[in-house]
């Protein structure tokens, strides 16, 4: 059918305007494409909180609440090593270690380790300066030397050698505190017991320690 130009226009323009009508609802319709997000693949995996301990002394972590004193009612008990050369109480239940020369008692970060020596002579002030506190320097971390004096027990006249130093990495933990150490030196015929008990440093273990280095007696 012929329609007059004008006619004609205006159809095309009606037909046009519905196609795009017809586009626009189209693409309304169709499916959004999907959205992939960057939040979760930029969380790291989850970590341990815990941070290993090192367990060489000097790198070990260090304990922040160390042991407390030892109790008021703590029970002790005589020790006498199987040669019989001497006797000295320590406390009950602390965790024996036997050593190449003499016996080590432990509870947390408190220790008591009796050692025995062959000496040619009795010790001096001036000779423990000479040879206990170079060795000790050398294989204590942080070791930070105290007095040296002469004091009396039950036993007799001893060297005692005050320092600080941090302890061997704890067992269970693995970590280290600084403590405070007494070495006795005792002297009889050609022997030297070495009674060295610590702490950490800031207890209040002066009873204790006089108990233990009290109780020393030379067998007959």
């Amino acid at each position: 059918m012929n329609l007059p130009p004008h006619t004609a226009r205006s159809v095309r323009a009606i037909l046009v305007g519905l196609v795009g009508l017809v586009g626009v609802a189209a693409c309304g319709s169709s499916s959004p494409a999907p959205v992939t997000s960057t939040v979760a693949s930029s969380i790291p995996s989850a970590t341990p909180t815990t941070t290993p301990v090192a367990t060489a002394a000097g790198s070990a972590q260090r304990e922040v609440n160390p042991a407390g004193d030892i109790p008021d009612n703590q029970a002790f008990v005589p020790y006498e090593p199987s040669a019989g050369k001497f006797t000295v109480t320590v406390p009950e239940g602390w965790a024996r270690t036997d050593t190449a020369t003499g016996v080590l008692f432990t509870d947390k970060y408190n220790s008591i380790r009796v050692d025995t020596r062959p000496a040619t002579s009795a010790p001096t002030t001036a000779s423990i300066r000479a040879s206990e506190v170079p060795s000790l320097s050398g294989s204590s971390a942080n070791f930070l030397l105290g007095d040296v004096s002469t004091v009396t027990r039950k036993a007799g006249a001893a060297i005692v050698l005050a320092y600080h130093a941090d302890t061997p990495p704890n067992a269970v933990t693995g970590r280290v505190t600084t403590a405070a150490f007494e070495r006795y030196v005792f002297f009889k015929a050609g022997t030297e017991v070495v009674i060295t008990v610590g702490a950490p440093v800031g207890g209040d273990n002066v009873d204790p320690w006089r108990k233990v280095t009290d109780s020393f007696s030379w067998s007959a």
